[in-house]
């Protein structure tokens, strides 16, 4: 690959939860029980994310973050041009 072609942009975006019945609030507005790193909690944090429609997705997967941490990383490769993206929620 080319260097010149790689681009590592950061966005940072929100997700609910709810500390009470620990479940997360998908776009939909429907509190949904998810584990932590799992599909349908990557489904939601995706869901958020505005402009996926328009670029190819090709993978999608959560980044390691400390065990007490509130935030979640996730990391996308997208192919419109090719690029390398990291979302913090």
């Amino acid at each position: 690959m080319d260097e010149h072609l790689i681009n590592l942009h950061s966005y940072i975006a929100g997700v609910s939860f709810c500390r009470n019945c620990e479940r997360f609030l998908s776009p939909s507005q429907a509190w949904v029980q998810a584990r932590p790193e799992s599909s349908e909690l990557l489904a939601i944090c995706l869901k958020k994310l505005k402009g996926l429609n328009k670029v190819r997705l090709t993978d999608a997967h959560f980044i390691w973050t400390e065990p007490h941490s509130k935030r979640l990383k996730v990391s996308l490769t997208i192919q419109k041009e090719v690029r390398k993206v990291q979302f913090d929620f």
